[in-house]
């Protein structure tokens, strides 16, 4: 059986479950602004990871705030500066 991700979210139909878009990137060839497009309909939460540009970082927090997502963000950084930094951004963005 081959069900789409939409299909297989839609019919676990359990209050706690849902999706954790991780915003890194794993790879070269992995697009992080289409994955969390993707997802963004079923965040329960979102795993922020700063972005190369404070514009990416933008472009994405506004991508969530126009999906209607209103829940957490935790932050995921190398180092107490990075975190930071990535408190600064989403506070600044997130107005």
């Amino acid at each position: 059986m081959n069900i789409t991700r939409k299909e297989f979210i839609n019919n676990v139909l359990q209050l706690y479950f849902g999706s954790y878009p991780d915003w890194r990137e794993p790879g070269p060839d992995f697009d992080h602004v289409d994955f969390l497009k993707k997802m963004l309909p079923y965040a329960g939460g979102n795993s922020y990871r700063n972005q190369p540009t404070e514009e990416l970082t933008a472009k994405m927090i506004r991508m969530c705030q126009d999906d209607g997502y209103r829940g957490w963000y935790g932050i995921e950084s190398s180092g107490r500066e990075e975190i930071r930094k990535g408190k600064e951004l989403l506070m600044k963005y997130l107005k």
